[in-house]
């Protein structure tokens, strides 16, 4: 199978231009080929005047019109009539709400906004950029406790982490989101889980924007149902629309080392376009845009974040501050690498009533891998670590590989339930 990136991993690599060559035949016309067409055209003339001659005797010499008045958009096959009225294709959408594909489009699009982040490289001390996309998905109102009035206002985001990590992992950082009219708004970040990649963002705002709707519970999305696709590829080309078909409901796939389990489309699906929207031709949300296919030899395979499995991070990261029933072992640690290898850095370990593993884990410890029944897994990002322990119960153990200082050993850390 082939390895699957997210979508903001660009790669601008020369390709070669595509050439097209056209043959240039030569005609010629044979005697035999010329004796031959004279031929059929005596024969074509003869029988063509014996139909006229029985359609003007029919209609005309037996002294009256044709009973029979031929109906508009008819063809003769057979001497039987064959109704051709041609009908303009109407969409199921058109059918029931009178919107043609352009009125969804029009309608949503505006709900999809550029992401850009800038991010200081700490150890190489040069600035990193990074593009992709979000979805605005609903408003927000904070008042003040003493008076109750409204102290402010703005709308809340949905991107990928993927797409915000380099910037919330620096101390110098900006996130960026730009609407489809190009206003600019500086970002702030609500909460990103790796696990599931997906990041919530807020922007003040007191001016109406438009939010895109989730699609309900029970609709029933089916491989073959026609999506539309809305992001800004090559992080540059902010709100290009791009369609295609539900190719697969439920792909279980490894990204960078991460396993997930998300919808298949082949509508074009580019970098940049990570934290995108999917929507059907309701114009709801049905899903974000996350990854493609890293094979250049392969087209058509793009896959996004089912919408209900992010409208359940969303909404966690608003009202509680976390995830729920996320497995943890209560460090925070970020992705690092030098260029030849990388792996999960430890930035803070977390002291919690319920238990923690501070005894066991330091600051700047370097997370190389784990063992898991007796098997060593190499890792090499935060976020393979985050998805070896989401995939861990409540209570049990984890063996980790930690190179500390100019030693190396292993760790054994105990998983508990996330909560701040």
């Amino acid at each position: 199978m082939s390895n699957f990136i997210y979508n903001d991993n660009f790669n601008n690599g020369d390709r070669e231009p595509i050439h097209f060559n056209f043959e240039n035949k030569k005609s010629g016309i044979s005697t035999k080929a010329v004796a031959l067409t004279c031929i059929l055209c005596c024969i074509a003339s003869v029988l063509f005047g014996c139909f006229i001659g029985l359609w003007l005797h029919n209609n005309y010499l037996d002294g009256g019109e044709s009973s029979q008045t031929p109906a508009p958009n008819v063809v003769y096959t057979n001497n039987n009539f064959v109704s051709t009225e041609i009908n303009p294709v109407v969409s199921e959408l058109d059918s029931k709400t009178g919107e043609t594909r352009a009125d969804v489009i029009a309608r949503i699009k505006d709900s999809v906004v550029e992401i850009r982040t800038q991010s200081v490289v700490s150890y190489q001390g040069y600035i990193k950029s990074g593009a992709g996309s979000g979805v605005i998905v609903s408003d927000y109102s904070c008042k003040d406790e003493d008076s109750g009035e409204i102290v402010e206002k703005g709308y809340y985001i949905i991107t990928n982490a993927h797409v915000i990590e380099d910037a919330i992992n620096s101390n110098k950082s900006t996130i960026t989101v730009i609407l489809t009219d190009g206003t600019e708004y500086d970002a702030g970040l609500v909460g990103s889980d790796t696990i599931s990649d997906i990041a919530v963002l807020k922007i003040k705002e007191e001016k109406k924007l438009t939010c895109a709707v989730f699609a309900n519970e029970d609709y029933d999305l089916r491989v073959g149902d026609e999506v539309i696709a809305i992001g800004n590829p090559l992080g540059q080309l902010g709100g290009t629309v791009t369609n295609g078909y539900v190719s697969a409901l439920d792909r279980e796939i490894q990204v960078e080392g991460v396993k997930m389990r998300l919808l298949q489309t082949d509508a074009p699906i580019n970098p940049g376009n990570s934290g995108g929207g999917l929507f059907n031709l309701r114009g709801e949300l049905i899903g974000i845009v996350n990854a493609k296919s890293a094979g250049t030899d392969i087209e058509g395979l793009g896959f996004a974040i089912p919408a209900r499995n992010a409208y359940k991070v969303y909404h966690d990261f608003v009202s509680l501050g976390y995830v729920q029933s996320r497995p943890t072992i209560f460090a925070e640690y970020v992705t690092y690498s030098n260029g030849v290898t990388s792996y999960a850095t430890v930035t803070k370990v977390l002291e919690r009533d319920t238990g923690d593993n501070s005894t066991k884990l330091q600051v700047n410890d370097r997370i190389m891998g784990v063992i898991i029944n007796g098997e060593r897994i190499d890792i090499a990002s935060a976020a393979q670590l985050d998805s070896v322990i989401s995939s861990l119960e409540i209570g049990s153990e984890l063996t980790l590989i930690v190179s500390r200082g100019f030693s190396k050993g292993t760790v054994t850390v105990t998983i508990y339930e996330y909560y701040i």
